[in-house]
């Protein structure tokens, strides 16, 4: 049996979450609060701090090579360079708070997450983007221009 932190309520040991690390004793450590009440305190902690997710994901698609969208990112040289703090300036900037399903994006696809280079838009926005790539959208703008050009060319 073991009291949980948090309700204060003996338990039996099976209420309580494993660590996935042994401690130095060897020993299987569990966590101080039960199951029920750590499921609490990550749901409340997610609706106070909705950019912590948001980086989480980012940091993991970038560094985690078991992670599924890996490689479109961290296999591709994406990398994370924007910290927690600079994600929750840009929900506070960008009102993501006020949209259905907030979701960050990258406006220039071939870079980094940085802070100059990312912006919370609409999960339903973002998706539409996804299709035109940006080397898609440089290959566009090469040929408008080249059409241009000889347009201007007597021949």
């Amino acid at each position: 049996m073991r009291t949980c932190s948090r309700c204060k309520k003996e338990k039996d040991i099976t209420e309580f979450s494993k660590s996935n690390k042994n401690e130095r004793n060897g020993k299987q450590y569990y966590s101080a609060a039960c199951k029920e009440c750590f499921k609490k305190i990550r749901e409340d902690f997610k609706q106070r701090n909705p950019w912590s997710i948001t980086f989480r994901h980012i940091y993991t698609r970038c560094n985690n090579e078991n992670h599924d969208s890996y490689k479109k990112y961290g296999a591709k040289g994406i990398k994370c360079l924007i910290s927690r703090d600079e994600l929750k300036t840009l929900w506070i900037r960008d009102r993501a708070e006020e949209m259905k399903k907030p979701s960050i994006d990258r406006r220039d696809s071939l870079k980094d997450y940085t802070f100059d280079n990312c912006r919370y838009i609409e999960l339903s926005d973002n998706s539409r983007r996804e299709g035109v790539t940006a080397e898609m959208r440089r290959e566009i703008s090469l040929k408008a221009i080249a059409k241009k050009l000889k347009a201007l060319k007597p021949f």
